[in-house]
């Protein structure tokens, strides 16, 4: 049992050093955009890539040691002059080390704040907007482009399933999830390729099942941009 609490205060207190290297990450980034040969800078970068992806391995979080490790290796070909930092780069960089940004549509005010109130218990999450109809909710998500997208069917201006459709040509990679009181439209989620549907009343354990899913396929896509800046 001792072991077990030391255990979670160490994990406890690797969350709150990697805030901080998250935080030291981005203000590095702004710093770097300014001075993209800087040295000293570049090093901050590739340190605090090298410590999440140690700490994550050691304390059981693969996702970001995985990940990090991608990152750590783009900055070292940085570092020893493969690779010349382009706005690319950073942009990539930037959005890897950023919440993943949600945002909900849902003309229930009351459902949803409540699916708000549930996302927001996780830091790796943030929601960007919470949107009430069809033609708001579209003109948000051109301007945000958010991560993943939380939508009612039965919402009023157009329709949950044409917002997907919208959303989909415009937005290809952005990872919808459908939200609904029936499962007639199961089979319309499938054709969209929808990436989950999650029935009413909400089950908040459902919930950040697939917030986490939805997590790993977030990365997945970062992983594969910075392939091709490997492949360039």
């Amino acid at each position: 049992l001792k072991l077990r609490l030391m255990i979670d205060k160490f994990r406890g207190k690797f969350v709150e050093e990697s805030l901080d290297n998250i935080r030291d990450l981005e203000e590095s980034l702004f710093l770097l955009e300014g001075d993209t040969k800087n040295r000293e800078i570049i090093e901050r970068i590739f340190r605090a890539m090298h410590s999440l992806k140690g700490g994550g391995a050691m304390f059981g979080f693969n996702d970001l040691s995985e990940f990090t490790h991608h990152l750590e290796t783009v900055f070292d070909w940085v570092r020893t002059g493969k690779l010349e930092v382009s706005k690319d780069l950073i942009t990539l960089t930037f959005e890897s080390v950023d919440e993943i940004k949600i945002i909900i549509v849902e003309d229930e005010v009351v459902s949803n704040d409540e699916l708000k109130y549930i996302i927001s218990k996780d830091k790796k999450f943030k929601v960007i907007g919470q949107v009430y109809d069809g033609i708001n909710a579209l003109q948000l998500i051109k301007d945000e482009e958010p991560d993943v997208v939380f939508i009612d069917i039965n919402i009023p201006g157009i329709s949950g399933v044409e917002l997907a459709e919208e959303i989909k040509s415009i937005l290809p990679d952005t990872t919808l999830i459908f939200l609904t009181a029936y499962d007639s439209y199961a089979i319309k989620a499938f054709e969209l390729k929808i990436y989950d549907y999650i029935l009413k009343p909400y089950d908040e354990k459902r919930i950040v099942e697939s917030l986490n899913c939805a997590l790993s396929t977030v990365i997945s896509r970062s992983e594969n941009n910075f392939s091709e800046i490997f492949a360039s």
